[in-house]
């Protein structure tokens, strides 16, 4: 009998596009499965809706992608890369059609648009300082809108304390992971007792992202 080949990460990436298929393909019946109710709800909401409205949202949200977009190739220049804007769209759309099926998309996300732009030449470390640098700007653009606007709520007493209490506490968050990055790329790195306990590959990561010296 011919022995069964081993296990092994070339073999696992070979097949890993089929998996991946198939993979996205169950997510996306399961969800249309599930939510067909939901679904036909929104189309009837469609077709009962002034068209003009429709094309009005629409064209606001190319508005929005085109700024996410324009943010994300201003972070790349900054770090020496000249990407077209439709080459960050598309990448970021995506993530973002990704992240829109699959469970815990976020990190998924984030995958698709390193290997988009690793196809230009963008090393994977500075795609994903990139991505952690848009993500914070996002939560703390987030964060300025929403705490003013939940503690004018709450003080009118039309909003419960536990959604100021909520926001509060992500913003303390917010300022941890700020914290932490900045003590990383700008204050010398973690303790020496910490950075034994890292992985190679984040020490590599820090490494670049520190020699760009935003």
């Amino acid at each position: 009998m011919t022995p069964h080949p081993r296990f092994t990460m070339e073999r696992f990436a070979r097949y890993f596009g089929a998996v991946w298929i198939v993979f996205v393909a169950v997510l996306v019946t399961f969800y249309v499965a599930t939510r067909r109710t939901e679904l036909e709800n929104i189309g009837q909401v469609i077709r009962s809706t002034d068209p003009r409205w429709i094309l009005l949202a629409g064209c606001f949200e190319l508005f929005i992608l085109m700024l996410m977009a324009k943010m994300y190739q201003s972070l790349f220049v900054s770090l020496g890369h000249q990407l077209p804007l439709y080459v960050i769209l598309s990448a970021y759309l995506r993530g973002l059609a990704a992240a829109a099926i699959v469970p815990f998309g976020g990190p998924v996300a984030v995958i698709i648009f390193t290997r988009a732009v690793a196809r230009r030449n963008v090393p994977i470390n500075d795609a994903v300082y990139v991505s952690a640098l848009a993500s914070l700007s996002g939560f703390a653009s987030f964060l300025i809108m929403m705490i003013p606007l939940l503690s004018l709520l709450y003080l009118t007493g039309d909003l419960p304390a536990i959604f100021v209490t909520a926001t509060l506490v992500l913003a303390a968050l917010f300022v941890v992971a700020l914290a932490a990055m900045s003590v990383l790329l700008r204050w010398g790195g973690p303790p020496s007792w910490l950075s034994r306990h890292i992985p190679n590959y984040l020490r590599d990561f820090v490494r670049q992202a520190r020699s760009h010296r935003l």
